[in-house]
């Protein structure tokens, strides 16, 4: 028996670890993604670098230049600067227009353009009062209505976070109002955003205030792209807006990049795969993970950049805990990249199913250990209590296991939308992140934390089935069996012990910033404890006791009884 016992239990370690491991290794996360799944996704799809040489094959220095400072290979780079530098040479003006741009060149030559005219940014470079005159005099000249229509909106006064152009200030507006005209002019404006912006800026002429408030922040995003971008980039980039209100938003990002260190990647991001409202929506949402996830996808190519922006996860980070094991796992993981990356919901349902077995298999084991200590009969497999305790303590040892591995399960991060805000003293216009905070009532950790005590409850709650179960099974008197069921009284509680102590410990990681939950979650610990206790005792032990106190007592009497005799 005892050998028996050690030979199953042996077995069923085996299974468990094997089942685990392969879970382990399977490469998708609930709420990360795998960076073998972006490597697998950017298999054989286009580069940073081979945009970089499209772009530079097209005369268009400026694009390429920003795309090259995501910091592709040496070698690379090296021929890119010598086929760079003999376009220069060949064409002077592209170190201002960025490349081939025949009416921002038109301009220059009205400027008596001369080769040592240092490259500059739109804005900076419009700041001279005789360049925005000699840019007005040029646009003035111009039938598109829309061009037309931005230049009367340099008349409007009512402006909020700009001075008025005819003010000492007001040079920052004046260059960004001529910047979009010039862009508009020059057809870089998406079809939508050009009819749009018709329409808003009329709208600020009659005195609307919705439109003059889309209007301004358009000109906000503009001025934020245009103080960093040349011409040549910065047209590069404007066709790929399909609204207005885009502008801004894209442009809030690259102002809240402080250090200049994400412009790159989201511009290039924006050039090489998705919208640049689909990359606003994924950063807004992810926050600084998003932009660790886009530096990461962004060599790896375009397939990856795509799958980031289809899976909308940040990239997934091991916990300290699974590091020590994570090595071992990456080679099963690499023989899985495909499948994950192909086929993400059935590999889902395998790793959750082979986590779901270790939980099982080890159930086993404790329950033949628990079998071989007390004495008791092997279990049969055909219980429906026997099942289902097995079954939560497995759906218990997943969720745990699973929380191990990824431990974004327990952290609940608030969206922050960055806001734009121009210092009007500067053209440097420093900007500010106000934070608008939009959490839901019911977060995703909330919901994971009340299925875990949920599932715990249900454990102990199936455990006392059990136990009822195992004294029915008992050759006792109705009186023995009694006296059983008192001795297990405080087991019956355990429910109780357990919710009570789910909450003080919530209470206590959510007091220490470990785990950010609603206080809903620590307290439903306690109310399934009192729920699964109550029906335990009520709905099953009670009329138990009162059938066995009823065995106790003897046969009822058979006639009827009369008050009087």
């Amino acid at each position: 028996m005892r050998w028996r016992v050690i030979i199953d239990c042996f077995l069923l370690f085996w299974v468990a670890a094997l089942a685990a491991g392969l879970g382990m290794s399977l490469p998708v996360h609930f709420r990360a993604v795998s960076p073998l799944v972006l490597e697998e996704a950017g298999r054989n799809s286009d580069r940073p670098s081979d945009l970089q040489s499209d772009l530079l094959a097209g005369g268009r220095v400026g694009a390429a230049a920003v795309v090259g400072e995501i910091g592709l290979d040496g070698p690379f780079q090296e021929n890119f600067r010598h086929r760079r530098e003999r376009l220069l040479e060949n064409h002077p003006a592209y170190r201002l227009s960025g490349g081939p741009a025949p009416f921002f060149e038109q301009f220059l030559r009205l400027l008596d353009f001369e080769e040592d005219f240092p490259a500059s940014a739109v804005i900076p470079f419009l700041v001279p009062r005789s360049r925005r005159a000699e840019l007005e005099g040029f646009l003035a000249l111009s039938s598109n209505e829309g061009v037309q229509a931005l230049l009367r909106s340099r008349e409007i006064t009512a402006y909020t976070r700009f001075l008025p152009v005819f003010s000492e200030a007001g040079h920052p507006l004046d260059a960004t109002i001529l910047t979009s005209a010039l862009l508009e002019q020059s057809g870089r404006w998406s079809p939508p955003v050009s009819r749009r912006l018709r329409s808003v800026a009329d709208g600020a002429l009659r005195g609307e205030p919705d439109a003059l408030e889309d209007l301004e922040r358009f000109f906000l995003g503009v001025f934020t792209l245009g103080k960093r971008l040349d011409w040549g980039a910065l047209s590069e980039l404007t066709p790929r807006f399909q609204d207005v209100s885009e502008i801004y938003s894209f442009g809030a990002l690259m102002h809240g990049d402080e250090g200049g260190t994400h412009l790159p990647a989201l511009y290039t991001a924006a050039l090489l795969a998705g919208s640049p409202a689909e990359w606003v929506e994924y950063l807004r949402a992810q926050g600084a993970a998003g932009w660790r996830a886009l530096v990461y996808a962004l060599p790896k190519g375009a397939g990856a950049l795509e799958a980031l922006l289809a899976l909308d996860k940040p990239l997934y980070t091991p916990s300290p805990l699974f590091r020590v094991v994570e090595p071992y796992t990456l080679a099963g993981a690499e023989r899985f990249q495909g499948i994950a990356q192909r086929q993400p919901r059935l590999t889902f349902g395998l790793k959750l199913l082979a986590f779901f077995t270790a939980g099982f298999s080890l159930a086993l084991i404790i329950n033949r250990v628990g079998e071989a200590l007390h004495r008791r009969p092997p279990a049969s497999y055909r219980n429906p209590l026997f099942l289902a305790a097995n079954t939560a303590a497995a759906f218990l040892f997943a969720l745990l296991l699973w929380v191990v591995i990824e431990p974004e399960l327990l952290q609940f991060e608030e969206n922050r939308e960055s806001i734009l805000r121009i210092d009007l003293a500067s053209i440097a216009a420093p900007l500010t992140q106000t934070p608008t905070s939009s959490s839901d009532m019911i977060d995703q950790v909330t919901i994971l934390i009340l299925l875990l005590f949920f599932v715990l409850q249900l454990a102990v709650f199936v455990f006392c089935l059990i136990r009822i179960g195992e004294v029915k099974k008992q050759n006792a008197a109705p009186e023995t069996k009694i006296r059983l069921l008192e001795n297990e009284e405080h087991l019956f509680d355990l429910g109780l012990y357990v919710g009570l102590g789910g909450t003080v410990s919530a209470l206590i990681l959510v007091v220490l910033n470990v785990v950010e939950a609603s206080l809903m979650a620590a307290y439903a610990s306690t109310l399934f404890g009192i729920i699964f206790v109550a029906l335990l005792k009520v709905m099953v032990l009670r009329p138990y006791r009162r059938q066995l106190i009823l065995q106790a007592s003897g046969p009822a009497p058979r006639g009827p009884t009369s008050l009087l005799s």
